[in-house]
């Protein structure tokens, strides 16, 4: 009986935990609003060839081929995104957020992803010198090659100015497809696979202007953006010393941003 009335005086004396309160919406100095449901399609592809010639201990070195990458991505189901007009230090501003989320615009995007190789790498027996541990492999002969790859990248609407392009949110240095990669134990390296304009960093879309004239009039129900990067070139090379070879690599990109008025 004692202990249950000290229970009860100190249950009296313990004031009860507070409801959080919802926080207000929070409105930017003269913002405006439009809601669009966005669909996001497009296609990328992607070339290297690598090419090394050299020795090492007692072996000839020479590696030559082309790996071929294409990829077709995007967010068919859609996904509800803002796009907002305000004032920032008495210049007008424009974005592109998520319902709910200030100015943040970022929305998952699904790949899929075929590669292709062709070209073989080989140590051979030098004339006249140490043993070569000899070894040949095709470019070909990795597991990914011929497969559909699924992966899922986050993207966001990148603006800048009167000007916007569908971006990767952080592209990878590393190929997700690994065809043309050597067989473990190879003394080239794997980086023959990355490819430098492999998903999910494929060339990086241009900026195209904000259709400004559609977003705040109630009669366009549905337009759409297009982009696209129609050739890409870049020289690279990959491995180290004395295995070192060079690449040429190629890519190209295009996508279209549709807008469906809410």
């Amino acid at each position: 009986m004692v202990l249950g009335l000290a229970a009860a005086v100190l249950a009296a004396a313990i004031p009860p935990i507070p409801t959080i309160p919802t926080p207000p919406n929070v409105h930017i100095p003269g913002e405006k609003v439009e809601r669009f449901k966005l669909v996001f399609d497009g296609n990328s592809h992607a070339d290297r060839a690598p090419s090394l010639t050299g020795q090492t201990g007692g072996c000839d070195v020479t590696l030559n081929g082309d790996i071929e990458e294409g990829v077709s991505f995007g967010r068919g189901k859609g996904v509800t995104m803002e796009f907002v007009r305000y004032k920032q230090q008495g210049h007008t501003r424009y974005g592109f957020q998520r319902s709910g989320s200030n100015l943040a615009s970022s929305f998952t995007v699904v790949a899929e992803i075929t590669r292709e190789a062709t070209g073989t790498g080989t140590l051979s027996q030098h004339p006249d010198s140490v043993q070569c541990p000899q070894q040949t492999f095709e470019l070909n002969q990795n597991a990914d090659c011929g497969k559909t790859i699924t992966n899922r990248a986050e993207w966001g609407l990148k603006v800048k100015g009167t000007t916007f392009s569908p971006r990767p949110v952080a592209g990878t240095l590393f190929s997700v497809d690994r065809c043309g990669e050597p067989p473990p134990g190879s003394p080239f390296t794997d980086d023959i696979a990355d490819l430098f304009y492999g998903w999910d960093a494929p060339p990086g879309l241009p900026f195209e202007p904000i259709p400004l004239h559609k977003m705040f009039n109630s009669h366009y129900h549905a337009f759409k953006v297009e982009f696209a990067v129609p050739s890409a070139m870049s020289n690279n090379t990959f491995g180290t010393a004395p295995l070192q070879g060079t690449t040429v690599d190629r890519g190209r990109n295009e996508a279209t941003v549709r807008f469906i008025r809410q």
